[in-house]
This record gives C-alpha cells, structure tokens and sequence, in this order.
C-alpha cells in the first residue's frame, strides 16, 4: 500500500484503484498520530524501497512512521539498495526527545487475567 500511487509506484497504472485504499491508509496514520517521514521530507520525490528482479515494477512501500511531535528530530532519512534482498533499506536518524508527552487515551488494568497469577484457590498459578 502507498500513499500516492502515481508517485510511490513505478510500472503500475496509478488509476488502479482495485487493489487497496489510500484514503484509508492515510486515516491508519493520522488515527495514529503519525507521519510518513520519507513522503514529509520530500513531498514530490520517487523514494522506491522495493523493486521487482527485472526493474518493471518499483514501488514506495517500506515506510518509517514518526510521531508528529518528533518531526523535528528526525536529522537524516536514507534509502540504500541491499544486494541480497529486493527491498533496500531504509536508514532514519531520529534524536528521541528526553521527555516524550503522555498520549491520549486511557489505560485499565484487565483483571480477569490477574486470576491466573493470584488466584482464590491459595495455589500460585493454578486457577480453580
């Protein structure tokens, strides 16, 4: 899946849309509060990470999703061919904050598993 497949595919008809949805992709990613860092950082680049045997077919699809709040650490983002896959490798420098904010949400304890540990039987680990 690609963010944009007349520019994160090479040898496709970027007007197939049969295959996945994009619009749904970009929604994965916003729900998640991330970004794609390559796609960021150039807007209008090709950056194929994968390439079929013969080069016909290329596409976008090794992605590195950042956090928004740490966009601005990101200080290097690189792809570099493997010879021994047909994926290349995607190399990203980011200098993690010190202190990383508490996301959204709440967290709750699920204590029908707790049974298992402390169960009422007396016996450590058996659940009666």
């Amino acid at each position: 899946m690609v963010f944009d497949r007349a520019l994160d595919r090479l040898g496709f008809d970027p007007s197939d849309s049969s295959r996945k949805s994009t619009s749904a992709f970009h929604g994965l990613f916003d729900a998640c509060c991330v970004i794609d860092i390559f796609r960021y950082l150039h807007p209008s680049t090709p950056g194929f990470t994968w390439t079929k045997w013969n080069g016909d077919l290329a596409s976008c699809i090794d992605l590195v999703s950042i956090p928004f709040l740490w966009v601005s650490s990101v200080s290097a983002y690189s792809v570099v061919p493997c010879p021994f896959s047909d994926h290349c490798v995607v190399k990203v420098s980011v200098a993690v904050p010190d202190i990383i904010p508490p996301g959204p949400g709440l967290w709750k304890l699920n204590t029908t598993s707790m049974s298992i540990w402390f169960p009422t039987s007396g016996r450590p680990g058996v659940v009666p």
